[in-house]
């Protein structure tokens, strides 16, 4: 079975006005949750996502996170295939799962998820 794409993150300059910006532009609900973001809700047809202020060297980006399995093993695979692993596995805590990330040979990056 393909791996799913499970969650977004828009990782932005400047997280009020981005969150302006998508809400008028696609009626998302976004919520804010201190130290983790605005939580993205597209309703029953989409996934999940966040918006996050930029607090990496990376410039703002839009990041997919795929479920995985293992982690570790979905970064060894990547690595494998040509990719460079950039962290991982990470535990968000409170049940919430696992993520690693990576950059594919192009160079964009991609997350992946894992329940636990």
């Amino acid at each position: 079975m393909p791996a799913p794409i499970v969650h977004f993150e828009l990782t932005v300059s400047n997280d009020k006005k981005s969150v302006e910006f998508y809400r008028n532009l696609f009626d998302w609900d976004l919520k804010y949750f201190e130290g983790h973001g605005w939580g993205i809700s597209a309703g029953e047809k989409g996934i999940g996502g966040d918006i996050q202020q930029n607090e990496s060297t990376f410039p703002p980006h839009c990041t997919v996170y795929v479920e995985v399995d293992s982690i570790p093993d979905g970064l060894a695979k990547a690595e494998s295939l040509g990719a460079v692993p950039i962290f991982g596995p990470v535990d968000l805590g409170s049940g919430y799962g696992l993520i690693g990330m990576f950059k594919d040979p192009d160079g964009i990056l991609i997350g992946l998820y894992q329940k636990n």
